[in-house]
């Protein structure tokens, strides 16, 4: 193994010139020597680990990044919920194979992931399908790690946040409570069908597609409860909760009202068009069926441009929920319960930020409770009257 300077495209970089356990050279770019030196000794560990414990097999060791991707999906349609493995499939198929389909897995370097999604981004792919890519290749090089095939994950991101003691989720992006104000003001008067969608995720928390598959017989409005145990996923077909648990949520007043409302006008909605049934969801289209996602997004970002709000993600109106909703005093415990968190620490990672920063005013409390009470006492009783 040695480390030296890049020459020619790849000056000013540093080279790891590696070769495994089988006798196969591996050349790896690092931008600094730190960089090198430390990839180095990963290299060195992997090695020897590979040496005690034997190298992969072969057909593992010669495969191309199209048949290890297929072999990856296979074992992991055990342990996958069906949604997220139909998403790995199709961008797997559809952007990853047709890039670096022919090369060998341990020749794919973070460069290559690097320029694939420049492309995308080039091509007009959205920010969500491109983080999506880059996720699909990091999780299946974690495995190919796993088995011995790769020795790091060219997808893997760099760990800068923590680094800097900052939060992984401190890019949540949250309404604030005025901005809230102004696009539900803004929803009702000129998106009423909409509006009471929007209402929902803001009130009560929900993720979208958990507010796209909710039906009246999830919803008791006399108790002013939801029962969340089904999401719509983005084939449109109705699965489990992402926690696959059910929960129980609380509505507001407000939020319970005008869900009443919507029930009053149900009969004479577009799901009764050609003498059919009231459809059994809450929010639907014209057909009955749930509310397309493209369609939501698109009503959200022309009420964001209407109110002169900076650009968000429908699924903030969750995180403006739990924000608001902790700022207010509530507590976190609560908060987790409503989200769906089986554990508070989900939630105070999350949303540790926005947490109510005036608590240390609370270690007053202690000095007017343990004042010592030097009121003159009958009876064991304190007096309020002084001795003569």
């Amino acid at each position: 193994m040695a480390i030296y300077p890049g020459t020619g495209k790849k000056a000013g970089t540093w080279v790891v010139d590696f070769y495994d356990a089988a006798g196969v050279r591996h050349r790896y770019f690092r931008a600094t020597k730190k960089e090198a030196r430390k990839l180095e000794d990963q290299l060195r560990v992997e090695k020897w680990r590979q040496q005690r414990e034997g190298l992969p097999l072969a057909e593992l060791r010669d495969m191309t990044v199209a048949e290890y991707g297929e072999r990856w999906l296979r074992e992991s349609a055990s342990r996958l919920k069906a949604r997220t493995l139909r998403s790995y499939t199709g961008l797997f198929r559809f952007h990853i194979a047709p890039a670096f389909g022919q090369m060998k897995v341990a020749q794919l370097h973070r460069s290559h992931v690097k320029r694939l999604l420049v492309e995308k981004h080039e091509k007009g792919l959205s920010k969500d399908t491109i983080r999506l890519i880059r996720a699909t290749i990091s999780a299946m090089y974690a495995a190919a790690v796993d088995d011995g095939v790769a020795v790091v994950n060219p997808a893997a991101l760099p760990r800068r946040a923590k680094a800097l003691g900052r939060s992984p989720k401190a890019d949540i992006r949250p309404l604030s409570e005025t901005e809230l104000a102004a696009f539900l003001d803004a929803a009702q008067k000129t998106a009423p069908d909409y509006y009471p969608f929007f209402l929902l995720l803001a009130r009560a928390g929900l993720r979208p597609g958990e507010a796209r598959a909710l039906k009246w017989s999830d919803v008791d409005l006399a108790n002013r409860k939801l029962t969340v145990a089904h999401s719509l996923s983005e084939a449109a077909e109705i699965e489990e909760t992402k926690t696959s648990a059910k929960r129980y949520v609380d509505m507001s007043q407000e939020l319970a009202e005008a869900l009443m409302r919507r029930l009053s006008d149900r009969a004479r909605m577009s799901a009764t068009v050609g003498g059919k049934e009231p459809s059994e969801f809450v929010f639907y289209n014209r057909n009955g069926n749930p509310l397309d996602d493209s369609r939501v997004r698109k009503h959200f970002q022309r009420l964001l441009r209407l109110c002169g709000i900076a650009d968000h993600r429908v699924y903030d109106l969750r995180h403006t929920f739990a924000t608001l909703l902790l700022g207010k005093g509530a507590p976190i415990t609560y908060v987790a319960s409503q989200l769906g968190h089986a554990n508070p620490n989900t939630t105070l990672r999350w949303y540790a930020h926005w947490l109510p920063t005036d608590a240390a005013r609370y270690v007053d409390f202690l000095d007017a409770d343990s004042k010592p009470d030097l009121r003159p006492k009958q009876n064991g009783i304190a007096s309020s009257q002084q001795r003569p």
